[in-house]
C-alpha cells in the first residue's frame, strides 16, 4: 500500500501537466503565428496580448536556400523528363 501512494500522485502530477495547455487554450482566444527566423534576427515582438509567437531559428547560410521538399521535387521532375527523353517518349 505504501508504494502506491507516491505512484498515485505521479499520475495525478502528469495529468495536471497534461491538462495545462488545455486549460489556457480553453481559457481564451489566443492568435498564434510561426515565424522562422535567420541568423541573429530578432523574433518579433507580439502586438497584442491575446497573440503567441513560436519562433523557429535557422542557419544565416539558409536565408536563401531553396526548402529541401521543393528541391527534391524539382530534381524527380527533372529525372522524370531525361528518362522520358532517352527512352523517346
Amino acid at each position: 500500500m505504501r508504494s502506491l501512494i507516491p505512484a498515485s500522485s505521479l499520475l495525478l502530477g502528469l495529468a495536471l501537466v497534461h491538462s495545462a495547455p488545455a486549460a489556457a487554450q480553453a481559457g481564451g482566444n489566443y492568435r498564434t503565428r510561426t515565424v522562422v527566423v535567420f541568423g541573429t534576427d530578432e523574433c518579433p515582438k507580439a502586438t497584442n496580448p491575446d497573440e503567441i509567437i513560436v519562433c523557429a531559428r535557422r542557419p544565416e547560410e539558409e536565408r536563401y536556400r531553396i526548402p529541401k521538399t521543393l528541391r527534391d521535387e524539382e530534381k524527380a521532375k527533372r529525372e522524370d523528363m531525361g528518362t522520358k527523353c532517352s527512352t523517346g517518349n
